[in-house]
């Protein structure tokens, strides 16, 4: 018999349900716009059904926007995990122009520690 906890909000609609999926975590890592591009690998574990999610977020500088803030791609291949920055001007002006009227407003720069894990 399977057991598993299950979570609802106010409106009754399931928010988690345990009791189909199991999560295993495996490690974790942190990326700041300071140390760059970057992965980490992991041993083989079986199954491709790999997650990652932010655990904790420091702030290394203060600013006005947070493009800088965060890798803006991660990628999994196999067992390893990769995550690149907006590196160059033209691409931080790009991904300003949508948010931002002032692309030359200070970035904030954050360090933010992912863990990741495998989930069935």
């Amino acid at each position: 018999m399977s057991a598993g906890l299950q979570v609802f909000d106010a409106d009754g609609d399931l928010m988690l349900d345990t009791s189909t999926n199991v999560w295993k975590k495996l490690g974790e890592f942190t990326t700041c716009y300071n140390d760059g591009d970057g992965s980490i690998t992991f041993d083989s574990i079986g199954s491709n059904k790999i997650m990652i999610y932010q655990k904790k977020i420091e702030v290394v500088r203060s600013g006005g926007t947070t493009i800088r803030a965060y890798p803006y791609r991660f990628s999994i291949e196999d067992t390893k995990i990769s995550w690149k920055f907006v590196t160059n001007d033209m691409d931080y002006w790009y991904f300003a122009q949508h948010k931002y009227r002032n692309a030359n407003t200070t970035a904030a720069i954050y360090r933010v520690t992912w863990e990741y894990g495998w989930y069935e």
